[in-house]
């Protein structure tokens, strides 16, 4: 089987400094996935695919990557784009690194996924993926899309057996607070709370942990973690739990079709209910032992980066024949 995998090797996610090596650790499952394969990988932005490939991917998280050419659309391989932050608007700026970044939005991302002849799109959110690019890719849209949660690397997460008795007896509070409409209103509220220990996001603050040490040097140190977004399951729902923390999130669909179940794998939260589920917890934090090992196991059993590239290769070979 001939694979051409396309990426932008410039992409933040992608990078070694990222706080969260998720992203970049499923890309690295893929391309061992397929090291039984004949590989090809482009990071060039004006290089068609090559002609013989059976298969293409376009792991293009935030469609940053503008790999052109006439011959994609009519290519015969099935084609595959993966597509993270699916509200995601056109953004144009610059890298950290003083690279350009043309970032396109839903309409337009969409637009240029039909115009390549796209076969399956991978995104990690169903609810969003049915909310902002399901309008813009018609009666296609049940079709095209592969739903699989965003997936840790088991390998980075080495302390995640540390019992809750021997971690910091507090709940993290870690992460983006700034995103669409609201995406994170319920995050940075509970963020300010004093019952909350809240460590800066690394863009905010380089002295926190960041990189491959982000799992065991952050998270696997305390024994609970707030895992918040509105409407998407995003990174945090599964590293925290991965880390052997007991996870206290934000209901929304993805967590809970991905298993996720209150007083079983997590603790469900909101306004209404936030200090009363917390303090319970900062006062019996070895009677939650159970919580922090079954979400772990939740995750280790389904949801890791070589679940990813397994599930993905499987389908591959099921279009493919």
């Amino acid at each position: 089987m001939k694979i051409t995998l396309i990426y932008d090797l410039n992409d933040h996610k992608l990078q070694p400094e990222s706080y969260s090596q998720s992203y970049y650790r499923m890309l690295l499952a893929l391309i061992d996935q397929f090291k039984s394969d004949t590989l090809q990988i482009i990071n060039n932005d004006d290089v068609a695919p090559d002609p013989d490939s059976d298969v293409i991917i376009f792991y293009d998280i935030h469609s940053s990557h503008h790999v052109h050419g006439k011959s994609i659309r009519k290519h015969h391989a099935v084609k595959y784009e993966y597509f993270d932050d699916p509200h995601q608007t056109e953004v144009r700026g610059i890298y950290q690194n003083g690279l350009p970044v043309h970032k396109l939005g839903a309409q337009q991302r969409c637009a240029r996924a039909l115009l390549r002849g796209i076969d399956y799109i991978i995104c990690p959110y169903y609810d969003a993926y049915f909310r902002f690019l399901a309008p813009y890719l018609g009666k296609q849209a049940d079709s095209l899309l592969i739903h699989f949660p965003i997936s840790p690397d088991i390998q980075l997460f080495k302390k995640r057996f540390r019992s809750l008795s021997d971690r910091q007896p507090a709940v993290l509070g870690n992460g983006a607070i700034v995103g669409p409409d609201d995406l994170y209103t319920f995050r940075k509220w509970a963020f300010c709370q004093s019952d909350i220990d809240c460590v800066d996001h690394w863009l905010r603050d380089k002295s926190s942990p960041n990189s491959d040490i982000y799992p065991d040097q952050l998270l696997a140190n305390y024994a609970g973690a707030l895992a918040l977004a509105s409407w998407q399951a995003v990174p945090k729902y599964f590293e925290m739990p991965l880390a052997g923390c007991v996870a206290f999130m934000q209901w929304n669909s993805d967590a809970y079709r991905a298993g996720f179940r209150d007083g079983e794998t997590c603790i469900f939260v909101e306004k209404e209910n936030f200090h009363e589920r917390i303090n319970h917890f900062l006062n019996h934090i070895t009677d939650y032992q159970s919580i922090a090992n079954q979400g772990r196991e939740l995750v280790e059993h389904h949801y890791t980066a070589q679940h990813f590239a397994n599930f993905i290769y499987n389908h591959i070979k099921v279009q493919i024949g």
